[in-house]
């Protein structure tokens, strides 16, 4: 790998949070820095993905989204993944949502 890979915006997977999320568009911020508390606070200990029993409706219920929409929960995960922050993986009608490469466990 080259060293121009290694360090251009989108060549280290290991970028911090911070730099990841500052390219989520001002809009969607919100709903991103919202989602991703409540699914850092689902995520159990030592695990690095969260299974298909998390839905929706389970993010919403959660503290940091209570009073939102699913329409926000859904612009959150949307922006989240498209940032590079998640990763939603479907699997037979269900998906799985793990914190994008480097990121498991991390915090704010």
């Amino acid at each position: 790998m080259s060293a121009a890979a290694c360090f251009g915006p989108d060549g280290d997977p290991w970028l911090p949070f911070t730099i990841r999320f500052s390219r989520i568009p001002r809009g969607e911020r919100v709903a991103a820095m919202s989602v991703y508390a409540a699914l850092m606070d689902l995520l159990p200990r030592g695990r690095t993905e969260l299974g298909p029993p998390v839905t929706d409706a389970v993010l919403r219920r959660s503290a940091w989204l209570e009073g939102y929409s699913e329409r926000f929960v859904q612009k959150g995960l949307k922006a989240l993944e498209d940032a590079g922050l998640i990763a939603r993986r479907r699997r037979h009608g269900c998906r799985t949502i793990a914190p994008g490469p480097g990121l498991a466990g991390e915090a704010w």
